[in-house]
């Protein structure tokens, strides 16, 4: 297996295994963070703790909203096409594509929490489940190099 193919092993293994449960049981000190990030895009917040206060509401941050559960998903999944892929996608390409899937599921988590502080409500909770999926699917059905090569058909005699 090339270098590629060990990160990437590496890292599906933190998160799928390691990360979710890190995640929940160092909340009190990692959910003032995820706190103060939301409150930087709500006009008129300030962060309290794993709080994000403004003048109508105030929204508590718990572990559950921190998308670690959804990156785990998202994780099992592409750990199954680097599984059932695992020659083509133990390239550089494939680390990149993962850590930048990653980022994208963060950056969806986090705009699902500054919106349910600007709305003062809650929004749907399967939302991100299910980008999760679209976001694997898309990965695999556009990128061309993750897809399975057709079969070279025999030269006729």
């Amino acid at each position: 297996m090339k270098t590629g193919g060990y990160i990437l092993l590496a890292l599906l293994g933190i998160f799928v295994v390691i990360a979710p449960y890190f995640m929940h049981e160092h909340w009190a000190a990692l959910g003032p963070y995820w706190a103060s990030a939301a409150s930087f895009f709500v006009p008129g917040s300030y962060a309290a703790g794993d709080h994000v206060i403004t003048p109508v509401t105030d929204v508590t941050i718990t572990w559950q909203c921190s998308g670690v559960e959804n990156i785990q998903i998202f994780s099992m999944l592409f750990a199954t096409v680097f599984l059932m892929n695992w020659k083509r996608m133990q390239g550089w390409k494939s680390v990149a594509l993962y850590v930048g899937a990653l980022a994208a599921l963060s950056i969806v988590n986090l705009g699902r929490i500054v919106l349910i502080a600007v709305r003062a409500k809650e929004t749907h909770y399967g939302l991100a489940n299910t980008l999760a999926l679209a976001l694997l699917i898309i990965l695999v059905w556009k990128i061309k190099w993750l897809r399975p090569s057709p079969e070279t058909p025999a030269p006729s005699q």
